[in-house]
């Protein structure tokens, strides 16, 4: 794809956020650009990352100002939805991506006209090339053209006018189908990034506003929920196993908007119990076991209104560990919280969750939970 039909595309992507943005305060529109490089986070990489990648990205943001207590709970984050491009540094064996990312920006510290933030983002991502055993076998980054997405950044701002601002900063952008499609050792773009914003009707002081009253909240409380993941399993192109799980743990709530839980899974991976089974080491019964797993974790959740980001840690206990990479594994976790219902307040939710151990993906799964 040439750059006039990026350009082009962006543009006209963008056009109807930015008439939107003319006629309603807190709106802004930032474009930044990405100079880095895919790494080899991995020896079993065989793509050739020599030379530069470069990415843009159009965020379309709006800048949170009181209407709900957790804004000014989370010092005014600002909400964004960012299209980006990239032009890979080896278009032969990884062609281009194209992403579209829900991002949160969070304050971090503030001094006169200057700002550092923090971007933080999950979506969904689009390769233009992946494995293909006969012609591209060198990609073995990358598995399916559909990806998540993921991109961290930290950045310096610095106030020109009441509408326009700089960025200077870095970036950390990541590809992964999370084994639903193998090969599947992710692309990782660490770049440098400068860009600029734009509000056409910037918010004042007096706009902001603060809660006035102080609600009481639940200490102490549990969540229960159950997921699936579909993954492949050695075999390229081969068939996708489902991976059951299920969750509970007790939670404690330190405020409005930060959870601590501490809880128990347990888990059954066909893709597990299927290469069992094919090897006919064990009896049936015996088989059966390969594909179970009990395990502990610990972690914390981040609420921005109906919204919950975290991050937990686990490790296996129990006699069955069969295939596990490491005695421990991490999750990154996403979940929409739908409003509570009943006397106790019980709120069901949607769960996105991205399993691994260190930076060796597992497995991404979805859904269903409730918490109290």
């Amino acid at each position: 794809m040439s750059l006039k039909k990026v350009v082009i595309s962006v543009y006209l992507l963008m056009l109807p956020f930015f008439l939107l943005a003319q006629m309603r305060k807190g709106w802004s529109i930032s474009a930044v650009s990405h100079t880095g490089y895919v790494t080899k986070h991995t020896t079993k990489l065989t793509i050739d990352n020599s030379g530069i990648s470069q990415g843009i990205g159009v965020n379309f943001q709006f800048q949170t100002y009181g209407k709900a207590d957790w804004h000014a709970h989370r010092k005014f984050p600002q909400a964004g939805l960012e299209v980006a491009y990239f032009w890979l540094n080896n278009h032969q064996q990884l062609g281009n991506a194209f992403g579209f990312l829900p991002n949160i920006t969070l304050p971090i510290a503030h001094k006169r006209n200057f700002d550092l933030r923090t971007t933080i983002g999950l979506g969904v991502g689009w390769l233009s090339k992946h494995y293909d055993p006969f012609d591209n076998p060198q990609n073995n980054a990358i598995g399916s053209h559909v990806n998540n997405y993921t991109s961290v950044r930290f950045f310096a701002e610095k106030k020109w006018t009441d509408h326009w601002k700089w960025t200077v900063g870095a970036s950390f952008s990541h590809f992964s189908n999370g084994s639903s499609q193998l090969p599947n050792y992710g692309l990782n773009v660490p770049a440098l990034i400068f860009g600029a914003s734009y509000a056409p009707t910037p918010l004042r002081p007096a706009d902001y506003h603060f809660p006035t009253t102080t609600k009481s909240f639940r200490r102490w409380g549990f969540f229960a929920e159950a997921n699936i993941a579909r993954k492949e399993f050695i075999a390229f192109n081969g068939p996708k196993y489902p991976i059951y799980n299920l969750a509970i743990a007790a939670t404690f709530n330190e405020n409005f908007d930060n959870t601590t839980f501490l809880g128990i899974e347990y888990e059954y991976n066909f893709a597990v119990y299927n290469f069992y089974k094919f090897l006919e080491q064990y009896d049936e019964p015996t088989t059966k076991n390969t594909g179970k797993r009990y395990l502990i974790f610990a972690g914390h959740e981040f609420a921005f209104g109906h919204i919950g980001l975290g991050a937990q840690l686990g490790v296996y206990v129990g006699p069955y560990q069969y295939l596990t990479i490491r005695p421990f594994y991490n999750k990154l976790n996403a979940k929409y919280y739908f409003q509570p219902f009943g006397e106790k307040g019980i709120k069901p939710f949607l769960a996105l969750h991205m399993k691994a151990h260190l930076i060796d993906a597992e497995y991404i799964s979805v859904g269903l939970g409730v918490r109290l």
